[in-house]
């Protein structure tokens, strides 16, 4: 079962998204299938794309085995929808199938999207599996033609899809042996992840602090927990803000805040790449002052919610 989001999280998500012009080419396409069939709007779509690659697919040994195994999990998952009231909407496998198949499709035209310089035997047959198991039905042929049409459309505008790896730019399949998987980790590789981010708190007092946090201040999103993330910088508590390994950090968070809190690290990562390299990280004199923060992965609504909790934050820590 999935749970769906609500309205003010897909319009997050979709103002997050239409910087990846491949989410625009696909976006009418995805758009008429909700609209038409109840399917999940495009928005959640591309996020579920999004976490399986940023997750199960990147770390896999074997990649055309892992798209079977999630070619079977997508259709169990989708087989009811959470509503955001806590309403149960029970599916049948024929709807549940169309759903699984708008996700492995997003999923195919994101693998062949990365640049061929990145491209393996291992990814190029990934798609090739993907193609046996949905090519020939109707809903992937429906966004197959569209996104192509509208494909055309950007290159004659001038604006060609770019080709880039899986998540935020970054070859992870490089550094996929350094993200070390926290969730359900013994308190030493607790202490072993949180000793290579932090370097003037310790994992006691830090989880003393989100503890205190979440009892008393309300986050309106997860990923609104960033805020934790800018605190720490504010008082250079990590050893790297501008380099930290924000799979590491987002396992640790996660075993901290619990599964029903628990963040994604391609959302996080999103956001902390856009605005690590800021003037205004520098101080918190200049988060205060500063207004006219502007970006392409981040909306004014997000940014005004991450200062008041940063805020909040230094009202609440006692050193």
């Amino acid at each position: 079962m999935i749970s769906l989001f609500d309205d003010e999280r897909l319009q997050e998500l979709r103002h997050e998204y239409q910087t990846s012009r491949l989410f625009c080419s696909l976006y009418p396409a995805l758009a008429y299938l909700e609209r038409m069939y109840g399917e999940l709007s495009p928005a959640q779509i591309w996020h579920e794309m999004e976490v399986f690659c940023a997750g199960r697919l990147l770390e896999a040994q074997a990649l055309e085995m892992e798209v079977i195994d999630l070619w079977n999990s997508l259709q169990r998952r989708y087989s009811a929808f959470s509503m955001p009231d806590g309403q149960i909407i029970n599916r049948t496998p024929r709807q549940a199938e169309y759903t699984a198949v708008c996700v492995m499709t997003c999923v195919c035209f994101r693998l062949v999207a990365e640049p061929d310089k990145l491209s393996t035997w291992n990814s190029s047959e990934a798609v090739k599996e993907i193609l046996k198991l949905v090519a020939n039905h109707p809903v992937h042929y429906h966004l197959y033609l569209a996104q192509r049409k509208r494909e055309q459309w950007l290159e004659d505008s001038g604006r060609m899809i770019e080709r880039e790896p899986w998540v935020d730019g970054v070859d992870s399949r490089q550094v996929r042996n350094e993200i070390r998987k926290a969730e359900g980790a013994s308190e030493d590789e607790l202490h072993t992840i949180f000793n290579s981010l932090y370097i003037t708190i310790s994992l006691e007092q830090w989880t003393t602090f989100v503890g205190r946090c979440e009892a008393e201040m309300t986050f309106q999103n997860k990923i609104d927990r960033i805020a934790y993330l800018v605190m720490a910088s504010h008082k250079d508590w990590l050893k790297g803000p501008r380099t930290i390994k924000i799979a590491s950090w987002v396992n640790l968070m996660n075993n901290i805040l619990g599964d029903k809190k628990k963040m994604q690290q391609a959302e996080v990562s999103r956001k902390w790449n856009e605005m690590k390299s800021q003037k205004f990280y520098d101080s918190l004199l200049e988060l205060n002052n500063r207004f006219d923060f502007k970006s392409k992965n981040i909306s004014a609504d997000f940014f005004k919610r991450l200062k008041e909790n940063v805020k909040l934050m230094h009202q609440k820590y006692n050193p």
